[in-house]
Order: structure tokens, then sequence, then C-alpha cells
């Protein structure tokens, strides 16, 4: 939106807030930024009236009704009006608008925020409180560019634990006994190849995932030409295209996701394709090719969910990799919607602690920080980070991932003391791990190169 269509529609929220008695306007936003600057504007032209903000989630009616007769008179934010409308919430909601004759008789102005998109939500969910409407507010803003945060997609495996020390004990156990085992004997080396290539992903070493995943697919060609074994040479395609793109080789990452999908959909087997849609879209995201990934990732999604329901660890990953898509086409309120959903599948079947809880909160922070919600993505990153660092250490690629997006977010909150030190250990590590040219490496320098303009020490 033009800087002067949001100005006329802040002019139109004060117009409505000219006298003091009961109005419920509905305002649509697209960053955080846009309720900020609508507070700020309230405060500048009625600056001796009274502004409450009340929040929906982790409360409700009771304590909502309770704040609102001890304010007793002014301008009440809402500025998550939409949880009123998420399941968890049926009781608030109904209350909410049964009460709604009560509420229109105090001398308040109730500003209701939604993500953009949101009016048909109330509409349909709260017919009765819809009618009473005042206004309805289109304050969209110009969005910064995006964050510049590292996502992450890799469910980690429980192969050989949870920890790096003890995964790497797993892996030098593995080489062993792939170098032992009969070359010729396919069945063996299959089973310890689809455990040493989890590890090698977990671990972080990727150039090495490369090699033992081209070993691999040798062998699996070999068996797919004897005894036409296409499940095998799917999954040595997938592994390629999984380590190419973490190495950045992102055009042989697509090639290799191609032929594993076109392998899958020959096949007929509905989970495998639905992985393979998976990696191709990411593969695709990474390609710029964001409308391509979105229509892979929503078959899969929807594959997902029938398969295996809303709360299983592979819906999980589907709603995390289509957040991220949603997340690069702007829409940030369906992203964070996925994204949450995503990371109570994880707390529910890994617990807080677990490596995959880690990403998910990871993830979902790079969503709230595009919002515009610096401190609720600092939360999150935080725990993510404290969880890498006791089961990975400091030095893998996944806990300098974290360092690097903390480290972003705390210079959107001016921390910049803070932000320094994590974002030239994330630099090290990405410099170390892949070289000065992997796409992390670049994202790590340009932080610390705009970190070095906000400190002056560039002109």
């Amino acid at each position: 939106m033009e800087q002067s269509a949001f100005y006329e529609e802040l002019q139109l929220l004060g117009r409505m807030l000219r006298e003091e008695q009961f109005r419920f306007i509905l305002a649509e936003y697209n960053h955080m930024s846009a309720i900020r600057q609508a507070e700020d504007f309230v405060r500048k032209t009625y600056p001796r009236r009274s502004i409450l903000f009340v929040t929906i989630k982790g409360s409700h009616f009771r304590r909502f009704s309770r704040q609102i007769k001890d304010f007793k008179q002014g301008i009440v934010f809402i500025p998550d009006f939409d949880e009123l409308f998420r399941p968890e919430n049926d009781d608030f909601r109904i209350a909410f608008n049964q009460r709604r004759d009560w509420l229109a008789q105090q001398p308040l102005a109730l500003i209701a925020f939604l993500p953009a998109g949101g009016l048909p939500t109330v509409m349909q969910g709260m017919p009765d409180f819809w009618s009473r409407r005042d206004a309805e507010l289109s304050l969209l803003v110009n969005p910064p560019e995006r964050s510049g945060l590292v996502m992450q997609t890799p469910h980690i495996s429980s192969i050989g634990g949870l920890n790096a020390a003890d995964k790497t004990a797993e892996l030098q156990r593995m080489n062993a006994e792939i170098a032992a085992a009969d070359p010729n004997n396919f069945s063996q080396l299959d089973n310890l190849y689809r455990q040493l290539l989890p590890l090698l992903e977990d671990i972080g070493d990727y150039q090495a995932g490369l090699v033992a995943a081209r070993d691999y697919h040798y062998l699996a060609h070999r068996q797919d030409d004897a005894y036409g074994d296409l499940p095998s040479l799917r999954y040595a395609h997938d592994c390629l295209a999984t380590f190419h793109r973490y190495l950045g080789q992102y055009t042989d990452a697509e090639y290799h996701a191609r032929k594993a999908l076109e392998l899958a959909e020959i096949s007929g087997d509905e989970v495998a394709i639905t992985d393979t849609q998976n990696n191709l879209a990411l593969v695709l995201q990474d390609l710029g090719d964001y409308a391509g990934a979105k229509v892979l990732l929503e078959k899969a999604m929807a594959s997902a969910e029938r398969n295996f329901g809303e709360l299983h660890p592979t819906t999980a990953v589907s709603y995390s990799n289509l957040a991220t898509v949603l997340q690069d086409l702007g829409d940030y309120a369906g992203a964070k919607d996925l994204q949450e959903k995503a990371m109570a599948s994880a707390e529910r079947n890994f617990g807080e602690l677990h490596p995959t809880t880690a990403v998910r909160y990871s993830n979902l922070a790079t969503v709230l920080k595009d919002l515009g919600d610096y401190a609720g993505a600092k939360v999150l990153l935080e725990k993510a980070m404290a969880s890498d660092e006791r089961n990975f250490g400091e030095l893998h690629p996944t806990t300098a991932v974290r360092y690097l997006n903390l480290g972003a977010v705390l210079i959107g909150l001016a921390d910049y003391d803070q932000a320094r030190p994590l974002l030239e250990k994330a630099q090290k590590v990405f410099i170390s791990k892949f070289g000065e040219n992997h796409p992390d490496s670049d994202t790590a320098q340009g932080w610390l190169a705009e970190l070095d303009r906000l400190e002056g020490k560039v002109g």
C-alpha cells in the first residue's frame, strides 16, 4: 500500500474515535509495525485518552471482561483478534459475541486487529458482532525486505542418539562396517547406508554426505539394473539432491530431486511421492520458483494430512516447508499459522529439548521477525540455540544457523553488542564447513556488514 493510502486509513481511524462512545473497528494489517504506527497516531491525536492493550491468546472472557470493567473508559487495542477464532478459544468467542450488548454500553473504542484477509473469518465466526462494526480499515504498510534469516527443513533422525558425540561415534562404527562389508551384499550395504546418510546429515558433514550418497547411488543403480529396485534408486537420488542443496549446488539438486519424484510416481508409493515433492519444492524455492514450490507443497501437505493426520511429524514437515514458501510470497499470517502447527506437533511428539523442536522454534522465529515481532522471535531462538549447543556443540552448522538468526534479531532490537559475537561465530562455522561462497556464509557476511554500517564503522 502507498504511504498516502495508509495515512488516509489512519485519518479515518481518527475520525471514528472523535466521540467517546462505543466503537467496534476492524483493522487488517500485514506487518506488526502497522499496529505500532496506529498506536502512535492515536496517542498523538488524542493525548488525553487512555489506551489499553488486551490480548486474546492465553486469556478467557472472564479476564477480558474484568479488564474492561477496570479500564472503564478509553481506547482498547486488541492486536491478536484473530486468536478468537481458533478452536481452543471457542468459549471465549461465543461469550464475546453473546455479551455484545453489554460491551456496546461501555464508553470504549475496541480496535480489533487481524492479519490481511481476516475479515471473512469475523463475518462467518461472529455474525452478530460483525453487524455492529463501525469501520473496516486496511492498515497495510510496505514491509521491510525479507529478514535474511536462514530457514531449516530437516527432521533430525534418532540414529546414534540426539547429540553430536554419540552420533559421531555411531558414524565411525558405520564407516567401519561398510569398509568391512561384502561389496556384493547389497542388502547389508543398503541397510548400512540408510543409517550412514542420515547421520552425515545430522552432524552437518555435507561434503562427506555427498561422497557417501554417490557411493550409494552407484550401488543402487547396479541393484536396479539387476533386479529392478526402484525404491533404493529413488532414495539415492533423494540423498544426492539433499546434499547438493546443503552445499548450495542447486541445479544439481534439482536434477536429482526430479529424478527421485519421477521414480516415486512410477512406483505409486504415495508416502514416497509426498517426501519427494517436499524435497523438490525446497530446491525450487532456492531457485526462486516460489509458485512451483507452492503447488508441490500443497499437494504434499494434503497427502500427509490424509495419510498421517495433522499431528504426525511427517505432516509437520509439510506444514513447515509450505510456510517457508508462503513467507517468500509475503503471506506471513499463513506462514505463521503453519509454523505454529509444526511447532505444536514437534513439542507433542518429541518434547521441547529435541533437535527437531529446535528447528521448529527457529523457523517460527523467522516468521515472527518478518511480522516485526522481534521479542517473540528472540525468545524462540534462544530456546533453539540452547538446545542445539547442548545436542551438537558450538561448531555444528545447525547451531551456527541459530547464532546467525539470533544475531539478526538482536540487530532488529538494536542490541548490537550481543549480536556481533553471534554473527562472527556463525560466519566462522559456515566458512569452515562450506567455504566463503556458500549462501549461508554470504548471509552471515551481509549481516556483519549491516552491523558495521549501523555502528558507523563504514561510510
